[in-house]
């Protein structure tokens, strides 16, 4: 199975119907593909987005996976973080990291507007960059 993760920015891109974050979410629908929306990117969308029912819309959606943020998830995105960045700097880079976990553990990408930040906290980190 193929998918990819959407960033903060791809999920907000894709509530205001912007054409890339749209175009890349239904390929994959079309494909039957899955867009993982790590819990900590849907949490920082939910609290600079008003439009409650496109972000419903996208949850909702039977291709769209939120992956949870638990006890080993929040452990891996610590140690990833103590690794790459000073930790007066990583509550701000939770969702950045969030991303990055969900994408690397599945070989998949990050769709997002931070691709440096991303190589910066992990080089790894195979991205596609919104335009």
């Amino acid at each position: 199975m193929s998918g990819i993760v959407f960033d903060t920015a791809a999920v907000l891109g894709w509530i205001h119907n912007h054409p890339y974050p749209q175009g890349i979410y239904w390929s994959f629908v079309e494909h039957g593909g899955i867009v993982v929306i790590p819990a900590a990117v849907l949490a920082a969308a939910e609290a600079t987005e008003r439009n409650r029912d496109a972000l419903a819309v996208l949850l909702d959606a039977p291709h769209t996976l939120v992956s949870v943020l638990d006890r080993a998830a929040a452990a891996d995105l610590g140690a990833l973080l103590r690794r790459r960045v000073h930790s007066d700097q990583a509550d701000m880079l939770i969702t950045a990291a969030h991303a990055i976990t969900e994408a690397t553990s599945r070989g998949w990408y990050v769709l997002t507007d931070r691709a440096e930040l991303l190589t910066q906290i992990d080089p790894k980190v195979l991205f596609d960059t919104l335009p």
